[in-house]
């Protein structure tokens, strides 16, 4: 998968969460920045977004069964990724976003976080077959 976004995350994440057995409730504490850069098609693109204090995350939305995997617990290095993927599917479409373009996000968000090829093509996958109905605010 060839991605031609790439992401900068500024700030730490910090999250009240609530974890129980049949979701997670991630609720923002402090603003967070990142810098996206659309590469191609030329010229370079930037957005600079805030997710702000008080946006609610279900972080990654991936069956409990699979988060003893490697990279598949929301709570590790996908959770900065998942907070702003998240946030993307609700506001993405005001900044000229795609769906497509908010899902290459989240995976080159995890690859600034140090996640693997094969974690982000499996999670990439995940939300391009399932996100639809969740895109623009769905359900």
């Amino acid at each position: 998968m060839s991605n031609p976004w790439t992401v900068q995350i500024l700030d730490p994440l910090r999250l009240d969460l609530q974890d129980t057995d049949t979701s997670v409730r991630a609720v923002v504490l402090d603003p967070i920045r990142y810098t996206l850069d659309r590469m191609t098609p030329s010229p370079v693109w930037t957005l600079d977004v805030v997710v702000p204090a008080g946006f609610v995350s279900d972080l990654a939305t991936i069956p409990r069964p699979l988060w003893w995997i490697p990279g598949f617990s929301p709570f590790d290095r996908i959770a900065e990724p998942s907070v702003l993927h998240d946030w993307l599917y609700f506001n993405g479409h005001a900044l000229g976003l795609t769906r497509a373009d908010a899902d290459n996000i989240l995976a080159a968000a995890m690859a600034e976080k140090g996640e693997g090829p094969i974690v982000r093509g499996l999670v990439w996958s995940g939300v391009r077959l399932g996100g639809a109905i969740y895109w623009n605010g769905g359900i």
